[in-house]
């Protein structure tokens, strides 16, 4: 299979959807505003920091009582619960900042990604490597005349005869 030949088809596939009047553009906008719109998983970073809050003012109630019944086991354990409960938050924090942080790098990606086509509405003139790394996820050789290209972010599959 001749190298320029795949190079004509995938640039073909890629302006197809460029110029797609069937949705498949619509498609691969809708997906990017769906990968940059984050999710509620239950770890909102404010949410969790504002337990925590809530649970330093509790331990440090519990810590006054203890200090003022030091022979009260059950206040003891209370406050070693507590300091659990504060540990597991405290993972379930540093987690949800790394995710916000992934995120962030992500949605940079993306809003590139989506500002990138943007720019190339009227089509691709020519092959460049880079474009089809940055759009496609995979291509897959269906024979010696076709080729099927899956998108990055996309369940956008195309399928292309070779020129």
């Amino acid at each position: 299979m001749a190298e320029d030949k795949l190079h004509t088809a995938i640039l073909t596939v890629l302006n197809r959807v460029v110029e797609a009047n069937d949705g498949l553009q619509d498609e691969l906008a809708e997906t990017l505003r769906m990968l940059c719109t984050p999710e509620g998983d239950g770890n909102n970073l404010m949410e969790l920091e504002r337990s925590m809050e809530a649970l330093t003012t509790r331990q440090n109630t519990l810590l006054d009582q203890v200090l003022a019944h030091m022979d009260d086991l059950t206040l003891t354990e209370q406050l070693k619960a507590l300091l659990e409960e504060k540990q597991h938050l405290q993972t379930r924090i540093d987690a949800a900042k790394k995710e916000a942080a992934n995120r962030i790098n992500e949605d940079s990606r993306m809003a590139e990604l989506a500002a990138y086509l943007e720019e190339h509405l009227s089509g691709f003139q020519q092959y460049d490597d880079g474009i089809v790394r940055q759009l496609v996820e995979r291509i897959t050789v269906v024979d010696a005349e076709t080729i099927r290209i899956k998108f990055r972010y996309s369940d956008v599959e195309i399928e292309q005869a070779m020129c």
